[in-house]
């Protein structure tokens, strides 16, 4: 393995937030091998995972989508919101279009799979470090049929999830009235009234 990753100024520091303690510290080990410049710190809990990033302020935060008791969503919210300048890269065992569509409306930086050679996974976190795109797999969204933007798309799913427009505006970070204007061309794009009308459509189209 390998990776240019040209550090030229402080010792970069990265978090990892994963549930699954042996594949947090197989990655950790993983990182610490091929960029050993980095400072890695793992943490299985969001709530001790935010205390942290927001006194530390670390350049990245590596993000198990599906944790218990928040959504993927709600964590990167929550990350960004605790520590601004972190670039949060999804790392999860889901393939979904959705869950890759409304991690990046909501904020993150890359989306990666758990089952990436290690090699793209080193090669993505040190494009993000360098202030680059990271080049990962690009995750076709259903929504295209009905031409729903990357964000439209992402408040589809959040409502369909069971989020009112408050909690999906917070998680998306805009504002109510944008979000009343998400919806109402989502209505119109799928010929419905109302969200529930919306949802079903959506479903019986094979767009979440």
């Amino acid at each position: 393995m390998g990776s240019d990753y040209r550090w030229t100024e402080q010792v970069p520091k990265l978090i990892i937030i994963d549930d699954h303690k042996l594949f947090a510290s197989g990655l950790a080990g993983l990182l610490e091998d091929d960029l050993p410049e980095a400072a890695i710190e793992v943490y299985s809990e969001v709530e001790t995972a935010l205390e942290a990033a927001n006194a530390t302020g670390p350049d990245v935060a590596l993000l198990d989508y599906y944790l218990p008791g928040l959504s993927g969503a709600e964590a990167i919210g929550k990350l960004r919101e605790a520590s601004p300048g972190t670039k949060v890269i999804v790392i999860s065992a889901s393939l979904s279009p959705a869950d890759h569509q409304v991690s990046e409306a909501a904020g993150a930086v890359a989306f990666l799979a758990k089952a990436s050679d290690p090699d793209e996974v080193v090669e993505a976190i040190a494009a993000i470090l360098r202030g680059e795109r990271a080049e990962t797999a690009q995750s076709e969204a259903p929504a295209a049929a009905v031409d729903l933007t990357q964000k439209k798309f992402a408040v589809l799913t959040l409502i369909s999830q069971g989020k009112s427009n408050k909690e999906a505006s917070q998680i998306l970070s805009m504002s109510p009235e944008i979000m009343k204007s998400h919806l109402k061309e989502i209505f119109r794009r799928l010929d419905v009234a109302n969200r529930a009308e919306a949802v079903n459509a959506a479903r019986q189209r094979g767009i979440i």
